[in-house]
């Protein structure tokens, strides 16, 4: 039997992944503190200080924590398929798993080489359903109305919309941190169901089988 060495360009996504939530929580951080000047500034001060300080920083958080989440779901969405091809075959991932939507996937997968089944009242599973919704809204998003006009007057009011997108952007940090999260949780989960799998590697997860031996060797 022939061996092979595997190409698996998700490995290159959880560094892009990880990367992009650090710089997201650093953008944070520094908005965070932006927003405590401000709050002492009123009047033309106050606006121009929101367009020139606020304002970018907020772009800049948006951009690194829609990266993270994209990132993390492909870097989920690349390795079941990875993990399904060492164990199962690439004929057979092909021919059988590849149409799967990515949650059925890690249900199915697992429990076809270990025969266990994926715990689905867990928090790993609870955030990968969570992660791919993410993942979907960011990537199939669609346009919508900003603001109300009233024909041949300049007065406009906030639609729903608006307040949608105000809610969305608020919550995208929220959804980073759980992107991550779901990149440790899952590696516990597939450690645990597969001794031989090093998830935790794969993922650079400071969990599971990497914890302990950074514990160990400090590396």
């Amino acid at each position: 039997m022939k061996g092979f060495l595997r190409i698996a360009p998700f490995i290159g996504f959880v560094f892009i992944a990880r990367e992009h939530w650090e710089l997201a929580k650093a953008a944070r951080f520094e908005l965070d503190g932006r927003l405590r000047e401000s709050s002492k500034l009123a009047g033309e001060d106050a606006v121009v200080f929101e367009r020139e300080k606020i304002g970018p920083l907020g772009i800049e958080l948006a951009n690194h924590c829609i990266i993270t989440i994209v990132f993390c779901a492909l870097v989920v969405e690349g390795y079941i398929y990875d993990y399904a091809a060492r164990r199962l075959s690439d004929n057979f991932v092909e021919a059988h798993l590849d149409k799967l939507g990515t949650v059925s996937k890690w249900v199915l997968v697992p429990r076809l080489v270990t025969g266990k089944e994926f715990p689905k009242g867990s928090k790993g599973f609870e955030l990968l359903k969570e992660l791919v919704a993410n993942r979907n809204s960011l990537i199939h998003s669609k346009s919508g109305p900003l603001f109300a006009f009233e024909q041949g007057s300049d007065q406009h009011a906030p639609s729903g919309r608006a307040e949608q997108i105000l809610e969305f952007n608020g919550q995208l940090h929220r959804k980073a941190e759980a992107a991550i999260r779901t990149l440790d949780e899952l590696a516990l989960v597939m450690e645990s169901l597969d001794p031989e799998e090093i998830t935790s590697f794969f993922f650079q997860a400071n969990v599971g089988k990497r914890k302990s031996q950074i514990d160990k060797y400090g590396t």
